[in-house]
């Protein structure tokens, strides 16, 4: 007769998300609509729309906190491009409250999607646990480096368009 092997909360898609994420894990799952029902993850969150006060204030800053460096960079060379492009980075417009209402919106997506593709990645060796750990959480290293890179690239797109 086989055996069942029972999945631990660890072994789970779940349990593993919550290790990459780190300690804002029940904060995340909530705004997902998540439960502890919930041993895989879904294809797309549960709640497919929900608020970041973070991601909509610090959008690119906050991108790089929690360590989503290619999402930050298409940000970044979007809002420039577009910026340039209508001639308005000097001055507060619809951009920066679009902007605003649309990274606030989306946050929460985008992470999801980013734990998932991490957690989908994983392999079933010994230290795969502390190495999705440690590729996940948060860094203030790159908040800091996304908002220094955001600055430079600012600079760049304004002596080039001549802001």
């Amino acid at each position: 007769m086989e055996s069942e092997h029972m999945m631990t909360e660890s072994e789970s898609q779940s349990g593993k998300a919550r290790v990459f994420i780190g300690k804002k894990a029940d904060v995340y799952f909530r705004k997902w609509g998540l439960t502890d029902e919930h041993a895989d993850l879904p294809a797309e969150p549960v709640k497919r729309i929900s608020w970041n006060w973070a991601a909509a204030l610090f959008s690119g800053a906050w991108l790089g906190y929690r360590k989503m460096y290619k999402e930050a960079i298409i940000y970044l060379l979007v809002l420039m491009t577009v910026s340039s492009l209508l001639g308005v980075a000097n001055e507060f417009t619809i951009l920066d409250v679009g902007v605003f209402v649309i990274m606030g919106f989306l946050g929460n997506r985008l992470y999801f999607h980013k734990v998932k593709r991490e957690v989908s990645k994983l392999g079933s060796d010994a230290n795969s646990m502390e190495k999705l750990s440690a590729s996940g959480g948060t860094t203030w290293l790159g908040a800091l480096g996304m908002a220094v890179l955001g600055g430079f690239m600012g600079m760049i797109f304004g002596a080039i368009f001549n802001w």
